[in-house]
């Protein structure tokens, strides 16, 4: 009788590892037998079928999440049930919260120009001669398109390069009459930061100019972010 005991012992033991074992077929998603019904209990939110099988046929279930579907009685099958494959969940992946716009504008260079005004004609007093003076600076600007990942990485979305000019223009302040060299005029409206200096003999007589200083111009870099 005693020998019968712990025959029945071991089998118990057995049957509780391989219950056991069979758990751990996948993890978070392994059948289950509670009495004489069978069920698919899914622990790590996997959604999407699930494939089993017992000694002869091979079944499928779909699953949607957590949870514990039952799917049959024991004397709907044959045999002991087992999955077949495994089911993990794939971490969702980085999704795109918005757009990065980076602008760049690069200063090219600048064109000038300048002319005598000799008014004395129609202006009375020791002050009657003008400069007049356009500068044009030119530049190109860069626009990139980023899409801006939940991860923080960035993919260039698109990529457009144009030109652009500003110009300044105007009048100087009035210079003497007569004869001036090295003369360094200022203009209504600043000339954008830009500085002739001028050199002429009576009404505009060998009338030179060029340029005394220009602004420095830096690259300038401007970042937009929208969020979707």
């Amino acid at each position: 009788m005693k020998k019968l005991l712990s025959i029945a012992l071991i089998l118990t033991l057995v049957f509780s590892l391989a219950a056991t074992a069979l758990a751990a077929e996948s993890a978070g998603v392994y059948l289950e037998k509670v009495k004489d019904a069978w069920y698919i209990v899914v622990e790590n939110g996997y959604v999407g079928t699930v494939t089993y099988k017992d000694n002869i046929e091979t079944y499928t279930y779909d699953v949607n999440g957590n949870g514990r579907y039952p799917i049959g009685l024991q004397r709907n099958f044959t045999g002991g049930l087992e999955l077949v494959g495994t089911y993990e969940t794939t971490p969702p992946g980085p999704t795109i919260i918005g757009t990065l716009t980076v602008t760049i504008t690069k200063f090219d260079g600048y064109t000038a120009s300048a002319s005598f005004l000799a008014n004395q004609k129609n202006q009375q007093g020791p002050k009657a001669n003008y400069i007049t003076a356009t500068i044009e600076e030119k530049y190109t600007v860069i626009t990139k398109v980023f899409d801006v990942w939940s991860d923080g990485h960035k993919t260039l979305k698109s990529e457009t390069t144009s030109s652009v000019s500003k110009t300044y223009s105007g009048t100087s302040n009035a210079l003497p009459n007569g004869s001036e060299s090295n003369l360094v005029p200022t203009f209504e409206g600043g000339l954008g930061g830009y500085k002739l200096v001028v050199s002429y003999n009576g009404n505009g007589n060998k009338f030179t100019w060029g340029i005394y200083s220009a602004p420095e111009r830096k690259t300038e870099v401007t970042r937009e972010f929208t969020r979707l």
